[in-house]
């Protein structure tokens, strides 16, 4: 591991120094200096300023403001570069609980800047996709009602990480652990839910608006739905427009609406499915398959897919490297590459429908909707198991090294 997090903190500097890897323009970073700094005069997220992201994304943003540590942009970037070492721990102890190669997983971590550039440190991305992480991993060793509030608190930072909620659930429930399973989802309604009343009693109105922020957004013109726009308009002519609103570069199109409904049905389809899978063949490997699948299905049929979304394929980099699952860990690089390619160096590029960067950005998209298929498949063809965890998954310590068993009847 000292290798590989030599590496990583190799290229997280190489995202500072070295362009086209040090370019952060038109990401979230250089615009949150100003809103910390609000915050600090005493305007206060929620209540007296606007605020689109859950409340735990405070802290992450205020404290680069709050404790200097040179720029803002260092000491935001220092954040991410410690969850991301966080996230390589939790894969080589994720390889370790699910029959994996550990030196693979380190690895698959350590590449990631090479990969996505400032992308990595542009946004705070690494962190709820590492919390996420780390809950399946405190669920794998039988500390389920930690895993349960570490996914709160990853929902806490950014909304995502409720898409593996029901994947959990159905894993548990299909091993048999009816009792864990109903304490882990009260804890995790219990840590969204004190959190989200203590903002909801703050500022009503604030609250309100981070939730209409996040579920009314357009079709975002990076996302899927809108490549296949594109492509609609290539073939017949017809051309929707681009517009600005909710941050973001959206498309207006006479067949946005329906896409977006048929891409919403596609996602609830594709979680049901690996949902399913993960109670039948409730295996360890399946559970953290089954949980990355559905992130990267939230990214591939979502009517939103902004770049830094591809931090959240990082594990699955990792972890299909681990297990073998080349397919997995490869289009999750490309999809990871292609958009450091695409973003943010032609991104102007794209709003105005130059046929090489949408076909990147289609492409792109096209490899995380292969990962969400491979991964259905893989877990479809996984040997169906019944057993029990509460006999335990227990850990036996052979050569110094802990490896989980798990007692099936």
């Amino acid at each position: 591991m000292g290798a590989a997090a030599a590496l990583l903190v190799l290229g997280w500097l190489i995202t500072f120094l070295i362009h086209p890897w040090s370019d952060d323009s038109n990401m979230d970073v250089t615009h949150f200096a100003p809103r910390a700094q609000e915050w600090i005069d005493g305007k206060l997220p929620y209540r007296d300023v606007k605020f689109e992201y859950p409340p735990l994304a405070v802290p992450l943003i205020g404290l680069p403001q709050l404790v200097k540590v040179g720029s803002y942009k260092l000491g935001f970037g220092l954040i991410q570069l410690a969850f991301a070492l966080a996230l390589m721990a939790l894969c080589i102890l994720a390889a370790r609980l699910t029959g994996g190669n550990e030196r693979r997983a380190a690895l698959g971590v350590a590449i990631s800047p090479f990969l996505a550039g400032a992308l990595l440190r542009g946004y705070f991305d690494i962190v709820p996709i590492t919390l996420t992480v780390a809950a399946l991993v405190a669920i794998l060793s039988e500390r389920v009602r930690l895993g349960f509030a570490l996914l709160g608190v990853a929902v806490l930072t950014k909304g995502f990480p409720l898409v593996v909620a029901p994947i959990v659930l159905a894993w548990l429930l299909g091993s048999g652990a009816k009792r864990q399973a109903l304490e882990g989802v009260a804890t995790l309604a219990l840590v969204v839910g004190v959190v989200g009343a203590a903002v909801l009693a703050f500022s009503p109105g604030g609250a309100w608006y981070a939730i209409h922020y996040q579920t009314a957004r357009p079709l975002e013109l990076e996302s899927t739905p809108a490549t296949l726009l594109y492509v609609w308009d290539w073939l017949f002519g017809q051309r929707g427009r681009t517009f600005f609103s909710y941050g973001s570069v959206n498309i207006g199109h006479a067949g946005s609406g329906l896409l977006t409904v048929l891409f919403g049905l596609l996602l609830v389809a594709s979680i049901a499915a690996l949902t399913y899978r993960a109670a039948r063949v409730n295996q360890p490997r399946a559970l953290i398959l089954a949980s990355l699948a559905a992130v990267a299905a939230f990214a591939a049929f979502g009517k939103v897919f902004s770049p830094q979304y591809v931090v959240w394929l990082f594990p699955l980099i990792a972890l299909g490297a681990a297990w073998g699952e080349w397919w997995i860990a490869g289009l999750a690089a490309a999809a990871t590459l292609f958009t450091k390619i695409e973003f943010p160096g032609l991104f102007n590029d794209l709003v105005v429908r130059k046929n090489g960067t949408v076909l990147l950005v289609t492409e792109r998209n096209l490899a995380v909707v292969l990962i969400v298929g491979i991964a259905v498949w893989r877990l479809w063809l996984g040997q169906e198991t019944t057993g029990t965890i509460e006999a335990g998954l227990h850990r036996r310590v052979h050569g110094g090294r802990r490896e989980a068993a798990s007692h099936r009847s």
